[in-house]
């Protein structure tokens, strides 16, 4: 018989894109991120596991999706067993509620995660187990929600007219988030072939390296790239 003790977890995510995120939960033993940091590197969801890859993919595919909540004790395979410290059930029951929540919900959640936690938990329950204690990012986890605010960022148009009484544009940009951008007239084609190009492709971003300029002298500097969303695709599709 083989027996995992589970006392903290992470998060690995299954799918990142502007329009889904799905996740799963990474267990770990005891004192697991302390030891991690005590020889100078970040937490690794795969070396640190108490799982193996694979006793991994059949815990989150289908043993922790089977049920509505945690569970005490999983089964794995005959003979191999998931044993989850009470403290953390709580927590881990969170998660599985999570996610089969709205997509809004999902992608707050990876964004602040021990935020929505409390949350949800409550501020009492959370202490008691103390949650900032039983949750811990790794370094894949870390590195993929990094670029989840850029696809958040709104991306819309704007059209200078050339007066008051004349509806034939002047200006054409893009206002990313709080700030302007001007796209000349000469590079308007190749913005919306770019975003084309990243958006058929897949990609996060799309590359407009001195394409765009500031409206202003004392504006923010341009972007090199532009968050590949519906928003953006929506505005090159619209472009004069």
């Amino acid at each position: 018989m083989r027996v995992h003790y589970a006392s903290s977890i992470s998060l690995t995510l299954r799918t990142l894109t502007p329009d889904r995120t799905d996740f799963d939960p990474v267990l770990f033993g005891q004192g697991v991120a302390e030891d991690a940091q005590a020889e100078g590197r970040p937490l690794d969801e795969a070396f640190d596991n108490v799982l193996t890859p694979s006793a991994q993919k059949l815990f989150a595919d289908d043993r922790f999706r089977r049920e509505p909540d945690a569970r005490p004790v999983y089964v794995l395979r005959d003979g191999e067993y998931i044993f989850i410290d009470p403290s953390l059930r709580p927590a881990l029951g969170a998660v599985r509620r999570l996610q089969d929540r709205p997509e809004k919900e999902r992608r707050e959640f990876v964004l602040n995660p021990r935020k929505v936690l409390k949350e949800v938990l409550g501020e009492e329950v959370a202490e008691k187990i103390a949650l900032d204690e039983l949750f811990v990012e790794t370094e894949q986890f870390s590195s993929r929600v990094a670029g989840v605010d850029v696809w958040r960022t709104p991306v819309l148009p704007w059209i200078a007219p050339i007066s008051k009484n004349s509806w034939l544009p002047e200006r054409f940009g893009l206002r990313v988030g709080d700030d302007y951008f001007e796209i000349p007239a000469e590079n308007v084609a190749a913005v919306i072939e770019k975003v084309a190009q990243a958006a058929e492709g897949g990609q996060s971003s799309a590359s407009v390296e001195g394409l765009l300029k500031p409206v202003a002298p004392d504006a923010p500097p341009a972007p090199d790239k532009l968050p590949v969303n519906d928003q953006l695709i929506q505005c090159s599709a619209s472009a004069p």
